[in-house]
């Protein structure tokens, strides 16, 4: 939930991930309570070690709630990747574009290969506006919808690679490069499923309703 003071462990609520916090990312006001606030100047990032939760080979998804501050240049939000280029080192990235002005989620193969799955449904992303950004895999289609409503999708052509790079919130790579200037909150990821409609729209509602899933 990222409701941990800067310097302190973001607490995994269902497993034991917890997203360790090695520059003091500070805490400011969340979409629930309180949110991680990384600053593309220092820059502020969260991480975890590879482990079987953050690895993907099929199925998966990734949700979170992200409030840009700035949109001077690349923003990663989740990444599994270690470097720009090499075998074995991408996996795979949720980011933001501000040459295009977009969202855009990245999967690489065991070659490095590329699928590239742009938001364009979304639209130019706004400062100061929270969007609730959900990823999925699921068998060969790669989706992502947006505040629950906007939907973008492409058919894969790579088989996922499962590497052994660090899960980060923030940044990417072991260099720390295209870090974010945004307030994130409400950070969820799964390997092995993916969620239905109705849950989604339940975590979207920040769990209030009754929902059958």
């Amino acid at each position: 939930k990222l409701e941990e003071t800067a310097g302190n462990p973001r607490n995994d609520e269902v497993g034991s991930n917890d997203l360790n916090d090695a520059v003091n990312t500070a805490n400011g006001t969340g979409k629930i309570g309180m949110g991680a606030d990384f600053e593309l100047d220092v820059p502020n990032y969260l991480e975890v070690a590879d482990n079987a939760a953050v690895s993907v080979s099929g199925d998966f998804c990734f949700m979170y709630w992200v409030k840009l501050e700035s949109k001077t240049s690349i923003q990663t939000y989740i990444a599994k990747r270690s470097a720009t280029s090499g075998v074995g080192t991408q996996e795979y990235n949720s980011i933001y574009i501000n040459s295009s002005d977009r969202f855009s989620i990245n999967i690489w193969n065991s070659s490095s290969t590329i699928n590239t799955l742009t938001l364009n449904n979304t639209g130019a992303i706004s400062t100061g506006v929270w969007y609730h950004v959900y990823v999925e895999k699921k068998g060969t289609t790669l989706k992502a919808i947006v505040n629950n409503s906007t939907v973008d999708s492409m058919t894969t052509t790579v088989t996922m690679f499962d590497g052994a790079n660090t899960f980060q919130v923030g940044t990417q790579l072991t260099t720390r490069q295209f870090s974010a200037d945004a307030v994130m909150d409400e950070v969820y990821f799964a390997s092995g499923k993916t969620l239905p409609r109705g849950a989604l729209t339940w975590y979207y509602n920040n769990g209030l309703g009754r929902v059958i899933f």
